[in-house]
């Protein structure tokens, strides 16, 4: 009995020592150190549902292997996997002294490799992944990451996801060194969400005299709504005109527009050529855009009114 019982105390005291080194290394974050006592510690005897240090091993371990997985994920590659599995640690532990080192991690991903880590199911969390601080940093990451999940969207057919998240960028930064490249992939994403668009009719003669060198559009806008317009061609513009505070929808296709100075209305030059010209509901909507193919000319001027109406 002696002989037993003396067995037992060492395996106490080995297990303790076990649990302790692990232990000391999981505080660390170091879980490459870890996972080797915590997981000797948590096999426990056969058949034993565990003591309290097998248990806390036990808890301990599977933290520090969703930390292992996720580096894994990194050195794979596969920088917006890590990036979410990250995100489960903080979400699954947020008491976990991990919980640190899986921001730091998933942060310096972010901002070194955006290209790389934006996929479309990390761009579908990005809401997420700001909320849990995974987008901070000195330059702020998240304007390139912004453009890089446009791209993810693009390549994967979400056109209106695409539009979206490039709407998001002009309006937060429209100073950004990169505001003139998602002007040009907002552009395409816009025409190619409205391939199904209602045509959109040729501009109408504008009032005044042009200017040589430059085709002049003037815009008016009698809709209860903010417009976005696209004119894609010589030029690539995406312009925002301001919704007609006192305008409402009306009940006939036909409308006769107000006169210019009680609408909003914007004139435009651009250069001379034939452009893909979409107009839609810069309000989130449910209004049909409409798309069509103007050729705008030399010197000329060229004005179109919007308005948006609920019957046929």
């Amino acid at each position: 009995m002696v002989g037993l019982g003396g067995i037992g105390l060492f395996q106490r005291w080995k297990q303790e020592q076990d649990y302790q080194a692990g232990h000391k290394a999981y505080l660390a974050a170091d879980c490459a150190t870890a996972v080797g006592p915590l997981g000797s510690v948590a096999k426990g005897s056969s058949g034993s549902s565990g003591n309290d240090v097998e248990l806390k091993a036990r808890a301990e371990l599977q933290e520090c292997e969703a930390l292992l997985d996720a580096d894994d994920l990194a050195t794979q590659g596969k920088h917006g996997d890590a990036v979410l599995a990250y995100s489960d640690i903080v979400t699954k532990y947020p008491r976990s002294p991990l919980k640190d080192a899986a921001l730091a991690r998933g942060r310096e991903l972010i901002a070194t490799a955006p290209d790389k880590v934006a996929t479309v199911s990390l761009c579908d969390a990005l809401e997420a992944l700001e909320a849990q601080g995974f987008v901070v940093g000195q330059p702020d990451p998240l304007p390139p990451l912004l453009f890089a999940c446009g791209g993810a969207y693009e390549a994967a057919d979400a056109h209106a996801d695409a539009v979206a998240i490039y709407a998001r960028f002009r309006a937060d930064y429209p100073d950004h060194d990169l505001a003139a490249d998602v002007d040009v992939a907002l552009a395409r994403a816009t025409l190619a969400e409205t391939e199904n668009a209602e045509p959109l009719p040729p501009p109408g003669e504008g009032p005044g005299t042009g200017t040589a060198g430059v085709a002049t559009i003037v815009i008016q806008n009698d809709s209860p709504d903010p417009l976005s317009m696209v004119f894609s061609g010589p030029d690539i513009r995406v312009e925002d005109l301001e919704a007609c505070g006192e305008c409402v929808k009306v009940a006939a296709a036909i409308h006769e527009c107000r006169d210019p100075d009680q609408s909003p209305t914007a004139e435009y030059k651009v250069v001379p050529g034939v452009y893909e010209v979409v107009v839609k509901s810069g309000s989130g909507s449910n209004v049909i855009p409409f798309r069509g193919t103007w050729t705008l000319a030399d010197g000329e001027v060229y004005a179109s009114c919007f308005y948006i109406s609920s019957g046929p």
